[in-house]
């Protein structure tokens, strides 16, 4: 009966198998050489949280700036209720609302699993592609849509770090191959919950003030939740 099938489908199918016949490294590392080119990035982002036990996902829309290697701003809600600004030094979590904050400063950080859990804010933009190799596995990729005009695909990929891997089953990328332009991120826990990154309206190497990036925590009520310090 395959033969009587509409020339139609068989394209679509050709189509699919071409790009899932590509080889998923060469279209990884086409990837990862387009993100080091990046200095600066920003984009609306929109978060969707699935919880095992929740019927309905949780959503918040909100920013990032991004300026190459490592340092950005992501920020959720409006007013803006959750704040994460990452420099060299340390990851701060802040909630403007409660006027609470929380720092964690790599020097501090020991565990390798843990933290490579506090850089997957950051897994979306890697500068370094022999570093993420050591961070992440490619276990797959899967093309998303069959058409050559939008040709989306989602790369899978696993923590290296057997620690981190208890927490975090798999991350997955989903990258237009077009153009190379990053369309969502999303980790997969342990506990079977699903963070979603989406990214629109995403602005490419667009300079913006590195004064964006800075934080003012006066008057909040800082920790240090790793050293159980203040």
């Amino acid at each position: 009966m395959v033969r009587y099938l509409p020339a139609k489908i068989f394209i679509c199918l050709a189509l699919t198998l071409c790009q899932t016949s590509q080889s998923s490294p060469d279209l990884l590392d086409k990837w990862l050489a387009h993100q080091a080119k990046i200095e600066h990035w920003h984009a609306d982002v929109v978060q969707i949280r699935h919880i095992k036990n929740l019927t309905r996902p949780l959503r918040q829309e909100g920013e990032l700036w991004f300026i190459k290697p490592n340092r950005f701003r992501w920020q959720l809600g409006t007013p803006v209720r959750t704040l994460a600004v990452r420099n060299a030094e340390q990851l701060v979590i802040a909630y403007p609302k409660l006027k609470q904050a929380e720092k964690y400063p790599f020097a501090n950080i020991t565990d390798p699993a843990m933290r490579q859990i506090l850089l997957l804010l950051e897994v979306g933009f890697p500068s370094d592609a022999k570093q993420f190799r050591q961070q992440y596995t490619l276990l797959n990729s899967e093309p998303l849509t069959p058409s050559a005009d939008n040709p989306v695909i989602e790369f899978q990929l696993q923590p290296a770090a057997v620690l981190a891997r208890k927490l975090l089953d798999k991350v997955s990328l989903e990258v237009d191959t077009s153009s190379m332009q990053l369309k969502a991120t999303h980790l997969y826990f342990g506990d079977g919950s699903v963070l979603t990154n989406e990214f629109h309206n995403a602005q490419y190497n667009v300079p913006f003030p590195k004064e964006k990036l800075d934080i003012d925590l006066s008057g909040y009520s800082i920790t240090e939740p790793l050293s159980g310090g203040k």
